[in-house]
């Protein structure tokens, strides 16, 4: 006769489902998942409204290519063919940005929820909105909005990186299995996020240390967590990733040079921040992160001097796992896109100032950080219209004087060689000199350049129908045999048989 299973464990197993279920209760929380989200939106609608074709985006919408599998992104891959219903990738936008809006605001309304409903037993206040929007509207974060195919499964990793927290003291089924889940999609999404889960993890540990959990407890939490995650990590390393050497290595420094490696990775991203900021966001943030040890300390209710302790010990490792396993790499990837764990870091202290603290005035921070970032999303956006007006008429100019030259008029092929570049427009430069930060710089790119970068002349040659035209990469050597065959205000343009370059001033 077939042995039934044992009772106690079908009962069990019926808990645990229960209490999985009981994780959904964050559905109740829906008017601020919608809060978020539209804070988010009003930001990013200069954004929307600028339609540029972000870097990868310009190869994808021309020959509808996905290219993520080699960076190790089978979710991004399985993701957006599922999106796209084939695996041909058209321009969605708007309705990428806007799902990666929805996305970014599921993962806050959890940090809201874990922190200050869980832990702290407190109803969610538009103070908390404001405070967990900066996550999404920091500058780092807006490199990740302006990708239209990319951008849902940046904001997907983010959200794989929280979503353990729905089953905290609820199911410890449901929070590890989600645990290692999670982390395989943000491992196969974008890595940039690897930080943010052990981010979430030492708040989580504070707020309850100062609400007076256990010690057993909270080892329990943190080892467990951090070992699952580990693990994870480990697999998807030693089993899906594929070794990258193109802009970024994910080389792991040695154990002889693990610790110095670190510590120059931080430098070399914190100065990075330094100077891409405004001096106003550097001064709120650091208010908020001072307001966090204060008010921890004040808060706890444990030993004040084991309390301000513990807030700096908090403040130190988000600052350090704010990069992710970057830090950890021998050529760490430094682009605008790959910081985000900053705004992260700084949109989980506000959340525990904002759970903790009862006076308005300790709020206020956030707030104008908060707005500030929106500021700085619509300008971006704007900055972005009008940049790339500028990089299509130097291009469309280009391509009508080669259009014109003999060698174009054949069927043969004709070997074009790009130097020089545009710069950015001077409304750019005009707000990088004024507010000394270097952000907006940073993000905007130069799409009409010749310096061998890929993206500096795909519009040029891949939408303009140059059918003929052959992108040359090696140098070519002018001398008196070359005839100069256009000098104007924007370009020269010398030929010589077969051969074209191009000097853009």
């Amino acid at each position: 006769m077939k042995k039934l299973p044992n009772n106690k464990l079908r009962k069990r197993v019926r808990e645990e489902i229960e209490a999985m279920r009981g994780g959904l209760t964050i559905l109740k929380e829906w008017k601020w998942f919608l809060a978020i989200a539209t804070v988010l939106t009003i930001a990013c609608l200069a954004l929307m409204r600028a339609n540029f074709y972000y870097m990868d985006d310009q190869g994808r919408v021309v020959d509808g290519h996905m290219g993520w599998l080699g960076f190790s992104r089978y979710t991004t891959a399985l993701g957006a063919g599922a999106l796209q219903m084939g695996s041909y990738m058209a321009d969605l936008s708007p309705l990428t940005t806007l799902l990666a809006i929805a996305i970014m605001a599921v993962a806050g309304l959890i940090i809201i929820h874990t922190i200050k409903v869980i832990i702290f037993k407190k109803e969610i206040k538009w103070w908390d909105v404001l405070a967990v929007a900066i996550m999404g509207l920091s500058p780092y974060f807006m490199g990740c909005f302006s990708y239209k195919f990319d951008a849902p499964f940046m904001a997907l990793s983010v959200l794989a990186s929280v979503i353990p927290f729905i089953f905290y003291k609820k199911s410890r089924w449901g929070f590890y299995g989600s645990v290692v889940i999670g982390t395989m999609v943000m491992c196969t999404t974008y890595q940039a996020s690897s930080g943010i889960f052990p981010m979430m993890v030492v708040v989580v540990a504070a707020a309850e240390w100062a609400q007076g959990a256990r010690w057993k407890e909270l080892w329990k939490l943190v080892l467990g967590s951090g070992v699952t995650y580990l693990i994870t990590v480990i697999i998807f390393k030693e089993f899906l990733m594929i070794p990258q050497t193109l802009y970024v290595s994910n080389e792991v420094f040695g154990l002889g040079e693990l610790v110095p490696g670190v510590i120059n990775n931080l430098g070399r991203y914190y100065r990075l921040v330094i100077s891409d900021a405004r001096w106003i966001w550097l001064l709120f943030g650091s208010v908020i992160v001072g307001e966090f040890v204060v008010v921890f300390t004040v808060k706890t209710r444990r030993n004040k001097l084991g309390a301000i302790a513990t807030a700096l010990g908090v403040v130190a490792l988000l600052g350090t796992m704010a990069f992710g396993l970057y830090i950890a790499l021998v050529m760490p990837l430094t682009e605008m896109r790959a910081m985000y764990g900053i705004g992260v870091a700084l949109t989980l202290l506000a959340v525990m100032v904002s759970s903790m603290a009862e006076k308005w005035v300790l709020k206020v921070p956030a707030v104008v950080l908060t707005y500030n970032f929106v500021i700085f999303a619509t300008t971006y956006g704007n900055m972005l219209t009008i940049q790339d007006t500028e990089a299509k008429f130097r291009a469309e100019a280009i391509a009508m004087d080669l259009a014109e030259l003999p060698a174009m008029q054949t069927d043969e092929a004709t070997f074009v060689k790009v130097y020089g570049g545009i710069q950015q427009s001077k409304a750019i430069r005009q707000w990088t000199e004024k507010t000394g930060a270097g952000a907006l710089a940073r993000l905007v790119p130069v799409q009409m350049r010749g310096d061998g970068w890929i993206w500096g002349q795909f519009y040029l040659f891949n939408n303009l129908e140059l059918k003929t035209a052959i992108l040359v990469e090696e140098d070519v050597e002018i001398d008196a045999s070359w005839e100069k065959a256009v000098s104007n205000l924007y370009h020269d343009i010398y030929t010589k048989d077969d051969q074209v370059v191009v000097y853009i001033k």
